[in-house]
């Protein structure tokens, strides 16, 4: 029985070290591809370019991205070859102050601010409108199915007709940020609605009337405006920090603070609302600056900076930088333009 039992304990005393370390080794790999699976990270096609990126956005339903520039010229890449497929140019007398650029969701409208805002047939690329404003703006945001604009100008909310080019309604507004909700039935921007009082304000966007008002909340100087995908959350900056509003429960979350060296000037969710993305003002040597963050517990869960010491910020001036940002609309893909560049970054789920 003896040697029985040592037979035994020799047999598995050999057996387990091998099996052990095979266990540990499974773990390890697992755990790497769960790592790889969450994290994101750069792997993809960069587009250089000679003047200052503006804005970038996915096309959707295609493998494309718009890139604007700072001097009104917007370039549609193939993000599989990464070649320039396409060109749009805004009609300008002068260099705007700014540039903003809005896809419909359908894919079909595509709205450019410059001296003037354009409207195109996305899938022929032939000017449909050219709008003239009282004042320069310097944020434009098309509803789902492209049949409304909202362009924002300082002082000024204007809701246009894209087909018949006419104005449907104006508001008095202290910024030009403005944004339609993703059903298309409101649009956000912050209202003066008397001396000294400021509201972040939902327009009805057929009518123009106030849906709702967050009372006391303002927009800083170009501070990115989001709803996310379900139209719950709604998201600002608002002294140096980002703000999350649930418009279902009609309360704050916990304000959003990380580690970005200046302010945020960019956002957007991913299509399931799980992940936001903030672009940030980047300055001396940072020429980008970008953030993810986990919606549902306000965590940050990776922060890039890039850094070049030979860069030459927008307009030749090196002291600001601003980072803009986009969600592909599958949720695998970031695209972020700051300086001259605009980087892919995958999230692989």
């Amino acid at each position: 029985m003896s040697d029985i039992d040592r037979s035994d304990s020799s047999l598995l005393g050999g057996f387990l070290p091998p099996f052990f370390i095979l266990v540990v080794v499974t773990a390890i790999w697992v755990a790497a591809v769960v790592w790889r699976k969450t994290m994101p990270h750069e792997d993809e096609a960069v587009y250089p370019q000679k003047d200052a990126v503006k804005a970038v956005a996915f096309v959707p339903g295609k493998k494309e991205i718009l890139v604007g520039y700072k001097h009104g010229t917007v370039l549609v890449f193939d993000l599989v070859s990464g070649k320039r497929i396409r060109s749009f140019t805004t009609l300008m007398e002068t260099i705007p102050r700014e540039m903003s650029l809005s896809v419909s969701a359908n894919g079909k409208v595509l709205a450019v601010a410059g001296a003037y805002v354009t409207l195109w047939d996305f899938s022929n690329g032939q000017v449909t409108q050219v709008l003239r404003p009282e004042k320069h703006v310097e944020c434009v945001s098309l509803s789902p199915d492209g049949h409304l604009l909202a362009t924002g100008a300082y002082g000024r909310l204007t809701m246009w007709n894209t087909q018949s080019a006419n104005q449907l309604w104006s508001k008095a507004i202290t910024r030009p940020t403005v944004a339609f909700s993703p059903d298309g039935r409101l649009v956000a921007a912050e209202e003066q609605r008397h001396p000294g009082s400021l509201g972040l304000t939902l327009f009805d966007s057929l009518s123009g009337r106030p849906s709702f008002s967050i009372v006391g909340e303002h927009l800083e100087y170009h501070s990115p405006l989001a709803f996310s995908p379900d139209g719950r959350l709604l998201v600002w900056r608002n002294e140096g920090e980002l703000r999350v509003y649930d418009l279902s429960s009609h309360s704050f979350m916990q304000d959003v603070n990380g580690p970005c060296y200046s302010y945020v000037n960019a956002t957007a969710f991913s299509p399931d609302g799980r992940l936001l993305i903030a672009g940030c003002l980047g300055f001396g040597n940072v020429t980008g600056q970008m953030e993810l963050w986990d919606v549902r517990h306000m965590k940050l869960k990776k922060n890039w900076v890039w850094r070049d010491s030979n860069a030459v910020h927008q307009g030749g001036d090196r002291a600001i930088s601003d980072t803009f940002v986009d969600f592909a609309h599958d949720g695998s893909k970031v695209a972020v333009g700051y300086d001259r560049i605009v980087k892919i970054v995958t999230v692989i789920r």
